[in-house]
């Protein structure tokens, strides 16, 4: 029976690891202050409720003819992933809430890895609700950021929002041998009966 029990308790272990919080989405918030830099005027908003990460999101308006409010805001990817020890391979992801109108339709962003800086242009506008837009895989150093700029792109009486930036663990593969699969909660389960079986079997046969 002790037997058996450690199978059992070696079975849930290995589930463990393979379905634990290590490959779960990280989330960087508009309001943590820590991993985040804004330059320029950003004003808090709820208007578009249930669409936005944590308790608000941040706002920009466009600039007008004279020129003013140049902002941006800056995620500070590699400072958030050194603090949670989790340097490496992520899809990079910007969250926001979405409307069809007061929304720029060619928002400037630029990501930085750690090595390289890569540009970008995204239509914040949409239905209403949660909006995202995927930047790919970037294997993200220290020093990574990625920053929203309120630029001549934004007009007069269009609005940049920032709400939250979700990276999402890629682990990595040799190319050589394809895709490293992740274990489903049945097979680690067949893995632990079979465990089980074998023990079971061996002390029949000692009798």
């Amino acid at each position: 029976m002790k037997k058996i029990y450690t199978a059992g308790l070696f079975a849930a272990c290995m589930f463990a690891a393979f379905s634990g919080s290590a490959f779960a989405d990280m989330i960087i918030d508009n309001t943590d202050t820590d991993y985040v830099q804004t330059v320029g005027v950003w004003s808090s908003s709820t208007s578009i409720a249930n669409s936005y990460e944590g308790v608000d999101y941040s706002v920009s308006w466009g600039r007008n003819s004279s020129g003013d409010n140049i902002a941006s805001f800056t995620y500070l990817i590699g400072d958030y992933l050194a603090a949670n020890s989790s340097l490496g391979s992520y899809l990079v992801t910007l969250l926001w809430p979405s409307t069809s109108s007061y929304r720029s339709n060619s928002l400037s962003v630029t990501l930085w890895d750690g090595t390289s800086s890569y540009n970008f242009s995204i239509d914040q506008t949409g239905a209403t609700g949660q909006a995202s837009y995927d930047f790919g895989t970037f294997t993200l150093g220290a020093g990574s950021y990625l920053t929203l700029f309120v630029d001549d792109n934004v007009a007069d009486g269009e609005a940049a929002i920032a709400d939250a930036l979700k990276l999402t663990s890629v682990v990595a593969s040799d190319p050589t041998s394809g895709p490293t699969p992740t274990p489903e909660p049945a097979t680690m389960a067949l893995f632990g009966l079979g465990l089980g079986g074998l023990v079971i079997r061996r002390k029949i046969g000692r009798k």
